[in-house]
């Protein structure tokens, strides 16, 4: 057996840092490709 599995994940968030001087906001997008590969027998 083979298999392959490809899988496009799109995930957006907000980030926010405070420094001494004040709140800074930003918006942070993560877009991973999961690649996954199985082989197996069969008895």
């Amino acid at each position: 057996m083979l298999n392959i599995d490809v899988k496009k994940l799109w995930l957006s968030t907000d980030v926010r840092v405070q420094p001494l001087a004040g709140v800074t906001t930003a918006a942070l997008d993560l877009d991973p490709w999961i690649v996954g590969i199985g082989i197996g027998r069969r008895f």
